[in-house]
């Protein structure tokens, strides 16, 4: 009775002591990793290696539950970011090709971090007949793979219909989207440089076979270098300039196939687009 008084003082002062210790559990910096998954039973009363926190263990072992309470392991290493290829068709433009013939582009945009990738973002324009150009392309080079449609080339395609282009382009990014899922595709170069460069067909599959001055990933960085918009880039484009035979269309940034004359690219001729 003489010490009952005591008692609410004594729990308190418990209280306060196991706070101050889930207090510095919290501030001890934890190490990388994640712990392995354990199972089984406990056959031992205290394990050889046991630990509450990570900075009890040495080097980079961590901390784990593990069957007799916590012991220093090796953790399991983290698991690489799952790669992604996002690819978007859009923005189609009517673009003059001469007095009587027109046709559309669109521009298609790729964000990607795989390691397949030369640049991880990239915009280029295309039109619908060079998408027919690279399906043919492509199905040569891998004559057992079944390649996705594109779609249908309609003769009462209407450029002024909204309806019209709006199908088409739909259909061009859902090609360009299976044709992604596909390892053995997506290690064809004259895909890249179709999706990050601005070369005309005939000029892709020069630089596939070797027959020019550049490489692919060179085409592909000079491509990346001539769309930059940041004056303090304009140094380097011009250091790294590499000698085209031709190039064909837009960067995506508000530029017709016209404007390609103005990185010294000679045009392809174009058939009118129905």
């Amino acid at each position: 009775m003489k010490f009952s008084g005591l008692f609410p003082f004594v729990l308190l002062a418990l209280g306060t002591l196991a706070l101050w210790a889930v207090e510095g559990a919290e501030n001890v910096k934890k190490k990388p990793g994640t712990c392995p998954v354990i199972h089984g039973q406990c056959l031992m009363l205290k394990p050889l290696n046991h630990c509450e926190t990570d900075d009890q263990c040495i080097g980079a072992l961590k901390c784990c539950k593990a069957m007799c309470g916590k012991v220093c392991l090796s953790p399991v290493k983290e698991q690489q970011k799952e790669e992604f290829v996002s690819v978007w068709v859009r923005d189609p433009r009517i673009q003059k090709e001469d007095f009587w013939h027109s046709y559309i582009d669109y521009e298609i945009c790729i964000h990607t971090n795989s390691m397949c990738f030369t640049m991880k973002t990239s915009c280029v324009r295309r039109r619908y007949r060079e998408f027919v150009w690279l399906r043919q392309r492509l199905q040569s080079n891998a004559l057992l793979v079944q390649l996705p449609e594109l779609p249908s080339k309609n003769l009462f395609f209407n450029m002024n219909n909204r309806q019209h282009v709006d199908q088409r382009r739909q259909g061009l990014e859902d090609f360009l989207r299976k044709v992604l899922q596909n390892a053995l595709l997506l290690s064809d170069s004259s895909l890249h440089l179709f999706l990050q460069s601005h070369l005309n067909s005939e000029d892709i599959e020069a630089c596939v076979s070797g027959q020019t001055k550049y490489s692919v990933e060179e085409a592909i960085h000079k491509f990346a270098l001539m769309n930059r918009r940041f004056p303090e880039e304009e140094e380097g484009k011009k250091e790294n300039d590499i000698d085209y035979d031709s190039e064909s269309s837009s960067s995506g940034f508000g530029h017709s196939s016209d404007d390609s004359s103005l990185h010294g690219c000679k045009m392809s001729t174009a058939l009118q687009e129905s």
